[in-house]
């Protein structure tokens, strides 16, 4: 961006600089009541300067939630987040087709460096409702995907405007309280309540702790899929298991790839 101040980071002095500015201004907004920080682009800061700033915040807030937004960051850049001190990163859950297998091989590299939560639709600026085919049952859709994102991680990201079913995209740093009354009066459709549910469900498979290993039961091609999840990093060491059960299709039922 033209308008962007970029940090030098190979810079001592510089880099110094920077740790010490977002110290202060995080340290700040968690004092004015601020519970957590999404994390944008980590990938872009050295690890050391991430393990400095998060550990530092941690003296004075350490229930405070650091978010690492890993959606389109490579493997060897995640595996470089390891051990920096990231409380939760995100898995790419909103881009899925419900059948590929890219999907289990990214939660499997995400989980060394924390849980990973999901979003229900690809972020603010990039709404659900925009990239559905017309024709589409909305509210269907987006229960769907809250449900998706729901069963396949450790907790929900959920953007501002969708439980509307919003088309507006929303600059996530400036969004002003006018736009969520615009989403508000111009909703297809309120999914507040599938929001409460899909987060009621995120808190009973929490319960279980399965944050282990996540497995495919089905291959790409079956109508519907099925995913192990564990509470261990191999099935055979689990005591505890989840079963997630996905149609892609929304608009048709599909038979179970598994025995029941």
């Amino acid at each position: 961006r033209p308008d962007a101040a970029y940090a030098r980071f190979h810079d001592t002095e510089s880099a110094e600089g920077v740790v010490a500015w977002w110290s202060n201004r995080l340290a700040r907004l968690v004092r004015a009541g601020v519970g957590g920080f999404r994390c944008l682009e980590p990938n872009r800061v050295p690890p050391a300067l991430w393990r400095r700033l998060i550990a530092g915040l941690r003296t004075s807030a350490p229930d405070c939630l650091m978010l690492a937004w890993t959606p389109g960051i490579d493997g060897a850049a995640v595996a470089r987040l390891q051990g920096v001190g990231f409380d939760r990163v995100c898995a790419s859950v909103a881009w899925w087709d419900g059948r590929s297998s890219w999907l289990l091989e990214e939660i499997e590299a995400l989980r060394h460096v924390a849980p990973c939560i999901a979003s229900p639709e690809p972020s603010f600026a990039d709404r659900l409702a925009a990239r559905l085919p017309p024709g589409t049952n909305l509210p269907d859709a987006y229960r769907h995907a809250l449900r998706l994102a729901a069963a396949t991680a450790s907790g929900i990201f959920v953007p501002m405007g969708f439980e509307y079913a919003t088309r507006r995209p929303f600059d996530a740093a400036r969004a002003e309280p006018a736009d969520m009354e615009q989403a508000r009066a111009e909703a297809p459709c309120d999914l507040s309540e599938d929001v409460a549910a899909a987060t009621e469900l995120t808190e009973r498979i929490a319960a279980l702790g399965v944050d282990g290993a996540l497995r495919a039961l089905s291959a790409p091609a079956d109508g519907a899929t099925a995913l192990l999840r564990c509470d261990a990093a191999h099935p055979r060491d689990a005591t505890r298991a989840a079963l997630v059960l996905i149609n892609p299709d929304i608009a048709h039922p599909a038979p179970l790839p598994v025995p029941t």
